[in-house]
């Protein structure tokens, strides 16, 4: 049986958080030098990303970078993106996050596993798996040339790029 745990209401009314997007630029020479750093550090061993499920379809990106740095865990991931139903304009219900190292992963998985969270008043719990793509490296080769990257999309609805 999954443990299931309530995050603190107070700690996820906020939306703030510093971070940078920039997945959709199409020429090397034009990267920012955060994209640049993060693409030439030696990728680390074992399962960085992680896919989470179950997210409450109301949680934009940002509350969930909230919850997630609240959690201790600032600094310790370089990419996250939450897909949006354009139709609904709500989140679909998953995450992909890729962690700095193969411990951070594992040390996010084992405290967000059974997490369910307060807002929203659903009934929905956490659980997280090994994504299919892995590393920085491989997840912005997937989303740069990613339909959502598009000039057209609002930087709200890409993957955000943080500089740990």
């Amino acid at each position: 049986a999954a443990r299931v745990r309530e995050a603190s209401r107070d700690s996820l009314n906020s939306e703030s958080s510093a971070v940078s997007t920039g997945c959709g630029h199409a020429r090397e020479d034009v990267l920012p030098q955060v994209i640049q750093d993060l693409l030439a550090r030696p990728e680390p061993e074992g399962v960085t990303t992680l896919m989470v499920r179950n997210i409450p379809n109301q949680y934009t990106q940002r509350m969930f970078i909230k919850l997630m740095n609240e959690m201790g865990f600032a600094g310790s991931f370089d990419l996250f993106y939450l897909p949006i139903d354009f139709r609904a304009f709500t989140n679909l219900g998953y995450a992909f996050i890729n962690f700095i190292s193969a411990e951070k992963a594992a040390e996010f998985r084992s405290q967000v596993d059974g997490l369910k969270l307060p807002l929203f008043k659903s009934s929905k719990v956490l659980a997280s798996a090994k994504a299919r793509v892995q590393g920085f490296q491989q997840n912005f080769t997937n989303f740069r040339n990613n339909v959502v990257m598009s000039k057209t999309m609002g930087p709200e609805y890409q993957p955000i790029i943080v500089d740990p």
